[in-house]
């Protein structure tokens, strides 16, 4: 056993002082020259009048979110810091949850389809996305609500319609109860 490790150290050895080249390459490697490159010309134009930004501004996180909404709707308002920091589309935002605030019950299919577009301009973050998406469920209860609403509204307006034809047919009924009643009064009387 003690031969055999013997050989096997002596051959990595020999392998490893040999720089590791494969058994069997006869040729001698070539050896790369690099060329210089060639100059590249610079095209000089006018600069950019305004400034590059550092960084793009942030995406507005769905914590964000939830308090423009509840600004827009007459909720809590904002803190100073807050303020600081400019979100992507934050103005359209803004503006989104105010109609979002005023026709949102009232108008659910119209502002259903808005939020399709404001959820589909950018690439919104996971929890942004996931707010839009509780959003768009919302609507769609609220569009079920108010049809819901409205074939109730039909069904008591029938059912009141019904209900007034049964009671003109029973005052009718009971006028002519009221005139046999007087008829027969005055027939015994004679």
């Amino acid at each position: 056993m003690n031969k055999f490790v013997a050989l096997v150290s002596l051959g990595m050895i020999s392998m490893l002082s040999a720089g590791c080249q494969l058994l069997g390459s006869a040729e001698p490697s070539a050896t790369v020259v690099e060329q210089p490159k060639a100059p590249t010309t610079v095209v000089v134009g006018t600069p950019n009048p305004k400034p590059r930004p550092k960084q793009p501004p942030p995406y507005p996180s769905a914590q964000q979110l939830v308090q423009w909404h509840a600004q827009q709707c007459g909720g809590f308002a904002a803190t100073a810091q807050d303020n600081d920091e400019t979100f992507i589309a934050e103005p359209q935002l803004k503006q989104f949850f105010a109609r979002l605030c005023l026709r949102g019950q009232t108008q659910p299919q119209e502002m259903l389809a808005e939020l399709e577009v404001v959820s589909a301009q950018y690439y919104w973050p996971e929890s942004s996305a996931r707010y839009f998406w509780l959003l768009k469920q919302q609507l769609i209860a609220n569009a079920q609500m108010r049809q819901e609403l409205q074939a109730q509204k039909q069904e008591q307006a029938q059912m009141k319609a019904r209900m007034q034809k049964t009671l003109s047919s029973l005052a009718a009924i009971e006028q002519q109860l009221l005139q046999r009643s007087t008829q027969q009064e005055s027939d015994n009387e004679y």
